[in-house]
């Protein structure tokens, strides 16, 4: 069984960003949203980075090591 992250951990960005669609386009290949989380009372700057090549690569991984949870990491 496979444990998501707590709100507000940093972990949880990813989560929300992959669910709320909200990448800017650096070219043809990369996107990124900028996201602030706080952990341990410490406020953090995040810029995560998407692509459609590593999705692919994390839900096959995914697929094979948790298949029963790949629908939550990827709709």
């Amino acid at each position: 069984m496979a444990v998501l992250p707590l709100p507000n951990h940093p972990l949880s960005l990813i989560t929300e960003a992959l669910s709320a669609q909200q990448w800017q386009p650096i070219d043809d290949i990369y996107q990124y949203t900028a996201k602030h989380a706080e952990y341990m009372g410490i406020p953090q700057p995040w810029m995560l980075l998407y692509s459609k090549a590593a999705a692919e690569r994390a839900k096959k991984i995914i697929t094979k090591h948790y298949s029963s949870d790949v629908n939550r990491f990827f709709p």
